[in-house]
């Protein structure tokens, strides 16, 4: 009896951990002198642990799956945000094809003010080169021709956004990532691109993050667009890994010779993917 009493004593800090009526049950024979012998007890003990880690790690991955969910919502908000943002941008310059710089520089301008996650607007014409700028005026003779949203965009058949890898501004000199759409004429021909510039830590929440858990998001192409911590690295077969994942499906990986437990959810209206990840404490 008094054996089990003292399991019992041991173990109440923990059972709301365990399923209450299933662990009471146990210890209800334990202390009723069900369990004779020394062994029996330590079987129990044992399947008790069990049940305990069991629902420990059932606890974390729903954690963990609560986080990844409030990335998702968070990104496709500020997603949803910068696409408004920048259509309402395209129509007032495809609107006014004639109209002085500054009308425009003041319309992007006033864009960028209600949108908080976005730095600056900017558009460019047919060939490339920088036209408006909501941050300067004049805008500077910037050619922008070779970068991958403004080719992107001047080369897509659709108005649809795109949202590029993040790349380093070449007047500002700070990192961005680019979101951007195609400016076309009224026959649909392109006459331009309108672009909005992000820094890339309004893309993750950190104050959204589980303790001890890092965090990614992926653009279509694979490549990461913000990080959490920013000096992650992240292996090309572990970035196809998670990107192969179902919603919301655990991924169990070893990197760096550590145990890792990823959950990743694909947006596909953006086609952005957010994983969050955390090394197993097992």
């Amino acid at each position: 009896m008094y054996k089990a009493q003292a399991v019992l004593n041991i173990f109440s800090p923990i059972l709301p951990n365990v399923s209450l009526s299933w662990s009471q049950n146990i210890f209800t024979l334990i202390l009723h002198n069900r369990f004779e012998s020394g062994t029996e007890i330590m079987r129990i003990l044992a399947l008790l642990l069990l049940c305990l880690f069991a629902s420990q790690t059932a606890y974390a991955k729903e954690d963990m799956k609560k986080y990844v969910d409030f990335q998702a919502r968070h990104i496709t908000k500020m997603v949803e945000l910068i696409d408004i943002a920048l259509k309402e941008a395209a129509e007032t310059i495809e609107r006014n094809p004639d109209k002085e710089e500054l009308f425009i520089h003041d319309s992007l301008k006033n864009y960028v003010e209600r949108t908080p996650a976005l730095r600056a607007i900017i558009h460019t014409d047919e060939k490339g080169i920088l036209r408006t700028d909501s941050i300067t005026y004049p805008a500077k003779n910037i050619d922008l021709h070779d970068r991958e949203y403004v080719k992107h965009s001047l080369n897509s058949p659709q108005q649809e956004l795109y949202i590029g890898s993040a790349v380093l501004g070449r007047s500002s000199g700070t990192s961005f990532i680019p979101f951007s759409r195609p400016l076309m004429d009224a026959q649909k021909n392109p006459i331009g691109v309108v672009a909005g510039i992000m820094h890339p830590g309004f893309l993750l929440r950190q104050d959204l993050l589980c303790p001890q858990c890092f965090a990614a998001v992926f653009n279509t192409n694979g490549k990461v667009l913000v990080s959490y911590p920013s000096n992650a690295q992240y292996p090309d077969d572990y970035i196809a890994a998670l990107l192969k994942q179902q919603d919301g499906a655990p991924l169990e990986y070893v990197l760096e010779g550590q145990k890792v437990q990823s959950q990743t959810i694909h947006l596909k209206k953006s086609g952005l993917s957010i994983s969050i990840s955390a090394f197993s404490k097992k």
